[in-house]
């Protein structure tokens, strides 16, 4: 009567345990070892991919040069309007290739949590083309506005934050959709990881912020771009792992309860 109880919870070609053959990892503290892990390494080689890539295209676009007169000299140099236009298009550029390489990893590292490689495929798919193109968008929404009004003070770090977190802020929403996706959601758990895709890109961008003013006062973490690789690097970390993590709490949270009910005897 016992083993007549129990055989539902475990259905020939699962080698899980998960019903209807399904290879996700059974629920409790293996599934969210499995989540957290893949989301962190994840997150991690997103971080460090987009640094890499971003340093390789640093400044790639360059600022026009126009004619000018001062002081009675003519000469050829950028102007605020040009070098404000290169920043705009070197941010569209380098954060796309953040939420580009943000959405993919976790879009793989979902995947590897349901072991489906059909669902990494997929879901690094979607994730790569959401987040290319959340980050891309929201850099040209957001930025204009901020690189016409550049004269605020070194040490306020809530103007720099909100304009950080509408920047990344949406590429961690695709990542986070991405994991959810990879990991086997519905349409509530998609929202509920894009949502903690979103939060942790929130999080991950306030600790840029503090970090960047405490430690590195001089570097310019306040600008679009600041001035050292160690910053640029540590604020591709923040996004990135802020976005996995987020995803992978909410993700487990949701899913890690959703224990299989017992077929009636």
């Amino acid at each position: 009567m016992e083993s007549r109880d129990r055989s539902p919870d475990v259905e020939p070609g699962s080698p899980t345990g998960a019903p209807g053959g399904d290879p996700t990892i059974s629920s409790g503290p293996e599934r969210a070892a499995a989540l957290w892990s893949a989301a962190l390494a994840a997150g991690f080689a997103a971080g460090i991919a987009a640094w890499l890539i971003g340093e390789a295209t640093h400044e790639f676009f360059e600022p026009v040069l126009v004619e000018t007169t001062i002081m009675g000299r003519t000469g050829r140099g950028p102007t605020m309007e040009t070098s404000n236009a290169a920043t705009l298009k070197n941010a569209m550029l380098a954060f796309g290739i953040l939420g580009a390489t943000v959405g993919l990893a976790l879009g793989v590292g979902g995947g590897l949590v349901r072991r489906s490689a059909r669902a990494a495929a997929t879901a690094a798919a979607v994730g790569l083309i959401a987040g290319g193109v959340a980050g891309v968008v929201a850099a040209a929404a957001v930025l204009p506005t901020a690189l016409r009004t550049d004269d605020f003070r070194e040490d306020d770090l809530l103007r720099p934050f909100l304009i950080h977190a509408g920047a990344w802020v949406p590429l961690g929403v695709a990542g986070g959709l991405a994991f959810g996706l990879g990991a086997g959601g519905r349409r509530g758990p998609l929202l509920v990881a894009a949502l903690g895709g979103g939060l942790g890109a929130l999080l991950g961008t306030g600790a840029y912020e503090v970090i960047g003013g405490l430690a590195f006062p001089f570097a310019r973490t306040d600008r679009a771009f600041s001035l050292t690789w160690a910053t640029r690097l540590i604020a591709r970390l923040c996004v990135a792992l802020g976005a996995a993590a987020g995803a992978a709490l909410l993700t487990g949270d949701r899913r890690g309860t959703n224990h299989p009910a017992p077929r009636p005897s």
